[in-house]
C-alpha cells in the first residue's frame, strides 16, 4: 500500500531521490539495495563518496563514475532540497 502526502519537502525529496537513482541507472548498473547504500553513503559524505566506500564498497567503479555519481547526487540534491536527517543507530 502506498502512503499520499502533502507534505511539500517530502515530495521534493522524493523526486529527487528518484531523479538521482535514475542518473546513476543511466551510468552503471547495480542493485537496488547498493544504489540505496550509495545513496547513504552521499548523503552521510555530504555529497562526497567516502574513499573507504570508494576501496570497498564501491571498488567496482572508476574515478569517472564516481565524479558522475556524485555530480547527478549534487544536481539531485540541490540547495532547494531538504534532506531528512540520517537515522540514528
Amino acid at each position: 500500500m502506498s502512503r499520499r502526502t502533502d507534505d511539500p519537502e517530502e515530495m521534493a525529496f522524493r523526486r529527487a531521490y528518484v531523479e538521482f537513482r535514475e542518473a546513476v541507472n543511466e551510468l552503471v548498473d547495480m542493485p537496488d539495495l547498493t544504489l540505496d547504500r550509495l545513496f547513504r553513503f552521499l548523503r552521510e559524505g555530504e555529497g562526497t563518496l567516502p574513499q573507504s566506500a570508494r576501496e570497498h564498497d564501491f571498488r567496482q567503479l572508476r574515478e569517472d563514475e564516481v565524479a558522475r555519481v556524485e555530480a547527478a547526487y549534487a544536481a539531485a540534491f540541490g540547495e532547494d532540497v531538504a534532506l531528512p536527517p540520517p537515522p540514528t543507530p
